[in-house]
């Protein structure tokens, strides 16, 4: 199965949350803000368990 989280996705999920890259990056195990600001550029693509908290994370962003 592909990737459906694109660097697009993410950024505009993280809007959506109100989070800042830093805050993101807590959210999703990353030590800095740059894991974040690399997964937005697609200069990474996200790891099973990123993608399974970025599903997580989705679902939240759902219920607000």
């Amino acid at each position: 199965m592909a990737n459906k989280w694109t660097g697009e996705r993410i950024r505009e999920l993280r809007e959506r949350l109100g989070l800042t890259q830093g805050e993101m990056a807590e959210r999703l195990g990353y030590a800095h803000y740059t894991g974040v600001l690399r997964l937005e550029k697609e200069d990474r693509e996200p790891t099973g368990p990123v993608q399974k908290l970025l599903d997580m994370l989705e679902e939240e962003a759902k219920r607000r």
